[in-house]
């Protein structure tokens, strides 16, 4: 599977999205550190200041068990810092899916959406057939128009095409020659912008972990 979009199928609007989606993911991280490093800065000054003031009175006793409730706070608090990123993860997550799903999906029943997202698939195997025979199979929702305008468009195939719409197979075109299949489904390309997404906001989350544990 080739996991690229085409150029001309609405690339800066599944693009700004995405970058949407990982700056309020990050926008979120931030304000969650910053607020358990100002709890932070606060525990460590409360702690000083008592320590100070009864510093004559078991002074060593005294630090030895604020050293032990801070310990057990900040355990506490990058427990919930790891927590509240997952559930930002998988909320960024769901979010990713959704959106994407809907913007290829109403794109593929838009006419010319949908010959822009064909015409792609179809310049890329042509690109990478070579003198193979080419069977192009467009899916559920294809439209007949789209289908004569790819047949026309490889008609000067060498070796021969075909272009049928299956209207059970999954939305978008799948290309087959020789023993290849390059699939252009929506479904197909939904998942490969999934992964691209949640691999970015993983990359954040690590970064945010890293710096809770300095």
């Amino acid at each position: 599977m080739d996991s690229r979009l085409p150029a001309d199928f609405d690339p800066q609007q599944v693009s700004l999205f995405l970058d949407k989606v990982a700056e309020d993911c990050d926008t979120e991280l931030r304000e969650i550190a910053a607020n358990r490093d100002a709890e932070i800065a606060r525990i460590r000054g409360d702690a000083h200041v008592e320590s100070r003031r009864l510093f004559r009175h078991s002074a060593e006793q005294l630090r030895t068990r604020l050293v032990l409730e801070q310990s057990r706070y900040l355990a506490r608090v990058r427990s919930d810092l790891r927590r509240q990123q997952w559930e930002i993860l998988t909320e960024s997550q769901q979010r990713v899916l959704e959106a994407v799903s809907d913007r290829f999906r109403k794109a593929w029943e838009d006419p010319q959406g949908q010959w822009e997202w064909c015409r792609y698939w179809l310049a890329l195997a042509r690109e990478r057939a070579g003198d193979n025979a080419l069977r192009v199979i467009l899916g559920q929702g294809a439209l007949e128009n789209v289908r004569a305008s790819i047949e026309k468009k490889i008609s000067d195939h060498a070796a021969g095409a075909s272009v049928i719409i299956d209207t059970q197979a999954d939305p978008g075109i799948c290309i087959e020659w020789s023993d290849y299949m390059m699939d252009g489904r929506l479904a197909s390309q939904n998942t490969a912008i999934t992964d691209a997404v949640l691999s970015r906001l993983s990359d954040m989350l690590l970064e945010q972990n890293e710096r809770s544990s300095q």
